[in-house]
């Protein structure tokens, strides 16, 4: 049963690794999202996950609070792995409580991109456990304040996969670059202007991104367009991963910008590096 559809389970927490920085998470999507009970400062934490390349947090709540994230629903906690009533991966040692009077398929869709960014999972009413792999969306968009030729473009690429190719542009993009792989597919650089920009983007100065997105995709193959749970799957996306983070870094060398990956969230320079 798909989770928007009448009578399925609603999701009743978020595990996350120790530390992690929720209120930044939330307002990546929520931008009015605020702690509105137990806000006593405790120290900063250094995240904790690849995905954050152990950066440090901001101070965050001492003790369980309400973090309210629309005018209907909101998280309890940071609360211990017990409060999620099933058995958690280690690790999950931070646990907030889903209050929402009703389901709400945007506060789904972020708690499911939040447990990707940072390993954790969400546990549904029925004690279900989804624990959505990092690399199951394979994508980074870096949106810059100038478009850069095509040619400019393809030098930064070939630093990084010498056989990037210029390809035939569909009307919407100003440009494309492809580069074929050997076993899993193509990995697709394609340059656009955006009038709608991702939520998180609105919390920066101006000048640190654009309206010109510069999408790297990735279009898998043969054995590797398998779903991500199965072995080739997951070697696949282990090799296309780290190559799409190198080309977003490339990019970002001479456009300028900030990255964004698949689940609306920022992705910082040291997260890109090899």
């Amino acid at each position: 049963m798909e989770d928007d559809e009448p009578g399925a389970p609603l999701d009743r927490a978020v595990a996350v690794p120790s530390g992690t920085d929720v209120l930044a998470l939330a307002r990546a999507w929520f931008p009015e999202a605020e702690h509105i009970a137990g806000s006593r400062a405790g120290p900063a934490r250094r995240l904790v996950g690849a995905r954050f390349g152990g950066g440090v947090a901001p101070a965050r709540s001492d003790g369980p609070g309400l973090l309210r994230m629309t005018a209907d629903a909101g998280l309890r906690g940071p609360l211990g792995p017990s409060a999620a009533g099933v058995p958690l991966a280690a690790g999950l040692e931070d646990v907030y409580l889903v209050e929402a009077s009703a389901g709400d398929a945007v506060l789904t869709s972020w708690l499911l991109a939040v447990a990707r960014r940072t390993g954790g999972a969400v546990v549904d009413g029925r004690g279900g456990v989804r624990a959505p792999a990092a690399a199951e969306f394979v994508g980074l968009t870096l949106y810059a304040p100038d478009a850069v030729p095509a040619e400019v473009a393809l030098a930064q690429a070939r630093s990084v996969a010498p056989m990037m190719r210029p390809v035939a542009a569909p009307p919407t993009e100003t440009y494309r670059l492809a580069f074929d792989t050997p076993y899993d597919g193509t990995v697709l650089v394609s340059l656009t202007t955006r009038t709608q920009l991702p939520v998180v983007l609105m919390s920066l100065a101006p000048e640190a991104y654009g309206r010109y997105a510069y999408a790297l995709t990735w279009v898998p193959s043969g054995p590797a367009a398998e779903a991500c749970d199965t072995v080739v799957g997951r070697l696949a996306r282990g090799r296309i991963v780290p190559l799409v983070a190198r080309l977003a870094a490339a990019l970002s060398g001479v456009t300028g910008g900030t990255v964004v990956d698949t689940g609306g969230f920022v992705v910082t320079p040291e997260e890109l590096r090899p």
